[in-house]
């Protein structure tokens, strides 16, 4: 998966123009190739809504569809990897979006237990666990990307305190690093909320089977379309 922006135009203009690094080999860039089928996402309003290739102006009034995700697929002939593009919030394989399961980390990292948790997003306990159950499995490769993006990105680092237990030490480095980001870009970041900023370095990887070792901060595809 790599974050871009929410404007489809936008994205299509950077596909064209070489506007869009490929995660992969960073040095290649994406072309268009083709759509995603068909994937649901629900909001944080608890609508679930359809992304597909090709909704009707009809369905996305109704709230009952939206755009597709795109992907694209690496030019660099020793690369060629393939990606699919999507916009700031979505996780990859996570039907919610990732406010919504950022509030619920958050809220874990305080000392709230699962059913009150999940009763709190309007989420099913079973949903909430397994966002808590991989958070509490990486949380060492997530706290230590994002303690180590923080440092890339601030002179003054902020001091982490341990003794918290891992999990909660992992979601204090996200919400650090997502606040030296949204320093960084300035303006750009402004539309963004901190969970989207987290979820958009992680490159929807923040809850993926094996965290992401490295995230991404200056690359030219995050800072243009942000």
């Amino acid at each position: 998966m790599l974050t871009v922006a929410p404007d489809r135009d936008l994205v299509e203009r950077l596909l064209r123009n070489g506007g869009l690094v490929c995660p992969r080999c960073e040095t290649g860039v994406l072309g268009g190739h083709g759509w995603v089928p068909r994937r649901w996402l629900r909001r944080a309003d608890g609508l679930v809504v359809l992304l597909k290739a090709h909704a009707t102006e009809q369905e996305m009034a109704g709230g009952k569809a939206a755009g597709g995700l795109r992907r694209g697929r690496c030019k660099d002939a020793e690369c060629r990897a393939t990606h699919v593009l999507v916009p700031p919030g979505m996780l990859a394989r996570r039907l919610d979006e990732a406010e919504v399961i950022g509030a619920a980390l958050l809220a874990r990292a305080g000392g709230a237990g699962c059913r009150r948790i999940s009763a709190r997003a309007g989420r099913p306990v079973s949903t909430v666990r397994g966002w808590l159950r991989r958070l509490e499995q990486n949380a060492p490769a997530l706290r230590a990307a994002f303690t180590g993006l923080v440092h890339r990105l601030d002179a003054s680092p902020p001091v982490l305190t341990a003794g918290r237990g891992e999990a909660a030490e992992a979601v204090a480095a996200m919400g650090e690093a997502a606040a030296a980001v949204r320093r960084l870009l300035g303006t750009a970041m402004r539309a963004l909320s901190p969970w989207q900023v987290t979820a958009a370095v992680s490159h929807g990887g923040l809850l993926a089977v094996a965290a992401p070792a490295r995230l991404f901060h200056t690359s030219r595809h995050l800072v243009i379309t942000m």
